[in-house]
């Protein structure tokens, strides 16, 4: 296993990461898991024995570190981007459910609004759809599935949360 510093790349500077690189997968992780708020782009990931990390690390410009094996690589490249992206199709059916709900009940409101006999009832004052699926636990499954990318890479920060 490699361990990697991740700093901000400098705007002069003209390197960057191969594509398809280990250092660009390690930037990759880092911005993902560290909530970067620019492009991955502007990060460098070089390796903790160089000079350049020593000095980026003495002088506080060192964002975090992490491991990367050859296994670990290849599980972020192959099967990781493919579960966010599966766990992104399941939260937008589970807002596309949620927006159908509010619609059914929003037409079940003019139902019974355009009744004589029920008119003073509004069911969506005794059904709340906001949230409904909440029980789904999506939210739960990617903080766990962050946490287990946390502990693959080792990931480690050195910044305080500001991103």
């Amino acid at each position: 296993m490699t361990k990697y510093i991740v700093i901000e790349r400098p705007a002069d500077s003209p390197v960057t990461s191969a594509v398809g690189s280990v250092e660009e997968a390690v930037c990759d992780i880092a911005s993902s898991l560290m909530d970067y708020p620019g492009p991955t782009d502007n990060l460098m990931a070089v390796a903790e024995t160089s000079a350049i990390s020593t000095l980026n690390t003495l002088k506080n410009r060192a964002l975090c570190s992490l491991e990367i094996s050859p296994q670990s690589f290849n599980t972020w490249c192959k099967d990781v981007s493919n579960i966010y992206d599966a766990m992104g199709e399941l939260q937008k059916a589970k807002d596309k459910s949620e927006s159908l709900l509010e619609e059914a009940l929003e037409e079940l409101d003019d139902a019974f609004r355009s009744s004589q006999a029920f008119s003073g009832y509004t069911p969506s004052d005794h059904i709340n759809v906001y949230g409904a699926l909440y029980q789904l636990g999506t939210s739960e499954l990617e903080r766990v599935f962050e946490r287990a990318l946390i502990d693959m890479y080792k990931l480690k920060s050195f910044q305080p949360e500001e991103f």
